[in-house]
């Protein structure tokens, strides 16, 4: 589908083209929301040298990367794929927020500690696996080289603020599991504005259970709920993913970037009421 200036990305599929009235005006809420972002903070970059910054930077990035993939998934007639990717955006609004409201020797403090053992964690996850490695020996020699190089560096510097026993790192930079982080994040929430006090709780009891059956691949995944039979004899997904994945997503990205922009003092309160009233105002008109 043409980029004619309706959208800030490229790439969308047919799906778009056939629905544009019932699901583009929640895409260009989610496009706007990182946009809003991305124009503010791309003039402030010194911001980064906190690196408390940098790490609700980097999970927005992480953010923007999955709601581009969601999108794209949905208007391409792959919804369930895009369903699972939902889950996953939960847990990247969940974790951003909680670390935003949370007290920071409670939330970020420890998070910020615990950085460099999840790096290493993932990398010795790659080591452990000889094909693997065999294969990056072969065609990457050089990111093998690198791989070795990093994990010995965050070893030194895991070390000086970790016990370690039996080769491992055992400490988490919190206890909760990822519910009760929605739980305790949506306590912290309740006094402040509309945007902020939507309960994340409540999608993690919805989104994040039913998806998990997509994410596991469970029983639950091959029936009826998600996928149907189209009038050619051919199975299809269930058409009602395509709204459930862009409708929320956009809740979601406006939330993310908003709460990110307020930690930074990026001073966009206003255009985040105003696109959050937008949204809810589309949800009225297509819903109510």
């Amino acid at each position: 589908m043409k980029n004619d200036n309706k959208y800030d990305n490229t790439g969308y599929g047919p799906i778009l083209e056939l629905l544009e009235k019932e699901i583009g005006p929640y895409i260009r809420i989610s496009e706007k929301a990182f946009r809003y972002f991305i124009e503010t903070f791309s003039n402030k970059v010194f911001l980064l040298k906190s690196k408390n910054n940098l790490i609700l930077n980097n999970l927005l990035s992480n953010a923007k990367n999955t709601s581009f993939s969601i999108r794209l998934l949905s208007t391409m007639a792959q919804p369930i794929e895009g369903y699972a990717l939902l889950r996953i955006r939960l847990e990247q609004l969940i974790i951003a927020s909680y670390l935003i409201n949370e007290k920071s020797e409670i939330g970020i403090e420890p998070f910020k500690k615990h950085y460099p053992v999840i790096e290493y964690n993932l990398l010795k996850a790659n080591d452990n696996n000889d094909n693997l490695k065999l294969a990056l020996s072969y065609f990457l020699p050089k990111l093998g080289n690198e791989y070795n190089r990093r994990m010995d560096e965050l070893k030194k510097q895991i070390e000086s603020s970790y016990e370690v026993k039996d080769g491992d790192y055992k400490r988490k930079w919190t206890n909760l599991s990822i519910n009760q982080l929605a739980e305790h994040r949506d306590k912290l929430t309740t006094l402040k504005n509309e945007l902020s006090k939507i309960k994340l709780i409540d999608y993690y009891n919805t989104i994040y259970r039913i998806s998990s059956s997509i994410v596991h691949s469970d029983v639950a995944s091959i029936t009826e709920n998600f996928i149907t039979i189209h009038l050619s004899g051919n199975l299809m997904p269930q058409p009602l993913y395509v709204f459930t994945n862009l409708i929320t997503l956009a809740m979601f990205d406006v939330l993310q970037c908003y709460e990110t922009a307020k930690y930074m003092k990026l001073n966009l309160d206003d255009k985040y009421d105003s696109l959050y009233d937008n949204y809810l105002n589309q949800v009225k008109k297509d819903f109510i």
